[in-house]
């Protein structure tokens, strides 16, 4: 959704509106199970929804699921970096 937002042709609009409306009820599955079953989500899902963000695709349901994760992402980053 942010790579067609970014540098998608006008006819991709209605791909990131289906893309918007998709990421509602994914967004409630996160939530349920935050963690996930993706290695580094913790990591890649904060990142994707702060780009998200910026273009104006999310509307304001991220602040939770970025609340969320923010206790799984920090021990991550940490190793990630060493500490």
């Amino acid at each position: 959704m942010t790579a067609l937002a970014k540098y998608g042709k006008p006819e991709d609009r209605q791909r990131c509106q289906r893309a918007q409306l998709a990421l509602k009820p994914l967004a409630n599955g996160l939530l349920a199970d935050p963690p996930g079953a993706t290695i580094g989500f913790e990591m890649i899902v904060p990142t994707l929804l702060g780009e998200a963000k910026a273009l104006n695709l999310v509307d304001g349901y991220e602040n939770d699921i970025l609340n969320q994760l923010s206790h799984y992402r920090a021990p991550s980053w940490h190793r990630f970096r060493g500490e």
